[in-house]
């Protein structure tokens, strides 16, 4: 038991490893010398233990240059409502009336609709660095219950969907926290935020999930959390 317990919190620090690794190769800022930068934006994505507070911090930013195809127009009276960007930055212009080409538009025109996208855009972007990480410890949380209870067959299967669930449910706590604006770049980079003690108590509230993984996803958040800070402070 003890052997196996030890094989548990070895897997369990190297996806903590891995998620880390993964969040801070994923660097969005080229500059980090930039004069008033807040800490957050410099830091990038990461979870941090603050006032007795576990939190999974998300930070992406959006630049005009990457929505430069999103709203196409031939008018600025004719401007389209924002279009949603995925994570990746993907953006497919909708077809407008006079304009079937979607040939792009004046600079200034462009510019002025980019910026109205730019805060959504990135908005979205935290929020799915917040999940990629999220989604990562609810994994490992999953793996750990399946090897401890012995779950075979399309129960492992029903217990990754269950974790997926879990996971749609706490995510619904995120919030942007704050947005900074590097006025030489026009980067605009946004800040979200999970609460791990508020994502629980929504998890409570949660209906349809199986009760016993659901009661060890819920006792397991706290230690999954700490020992990806533990990770953390040793790289």
């Amino acid at each position: 038991m003890i052997h196996h317990r030890s094989t548990i919190k070895a897997a369990l620090l190297w996806c903590a490893a891995c998620v880390l690794a993964a969040c801070s190769g994923n660097s969005l800022v080229l500059n980090k010398n930039v004069t008033g930068m807040p800490d957050w934006v410099s830091d990038g994505s990461r979870i941090v233990k603050k006032d007795e507070r576990r939190l999974i911090r998300g930070v992406k930013m959006a630049s005009l240059a990457d929505l430069s195809l999103q709203r196409p127009f031939v008018t600025h009276e004719n401007n389209l409502h924002p279009m949603r960007v995925s994570p990746r930055g993907d953006v497919f212009p909708t077809p407008q009336p006079n304009n079937p080409n979607n040939n792009l538009p004046p600079i200034s025109s462009a510019t002025l609709g980019n910026i109205s996208a730019q805060g959504p855009a990135a908005d979205e972007r935290a929020r799915q660095e917040v999940a990629h990480i999220l989604s990562a410890m609810m994994k490992t949380i999953a793996n750990e219950y399946v090897a401890s209870s012995e779950v075979k067959g399309a129960g492992k299967e029903e217990i990754a969907r269950q974790a997926g669930v879990m996971a749609a449910e706490m995510l619904k706590t995120v919030r942007i926290t704050d947005h900074w604006r590097d006025e030489k770049s026009n980067f605009l980079y946004a800040l979200a935020e999970l609460d791990v003690a508020q994502s629980k108590e929504m998890l409570k509230r949660a209906e349809g999930l199986n009760a016993d993984f659901q009661h060890h996803t819920e006792n397991q958040l706290d230690n999954v959390f700490d020992v990806m800070a533990v990770a953390k402070g040793r790289k």
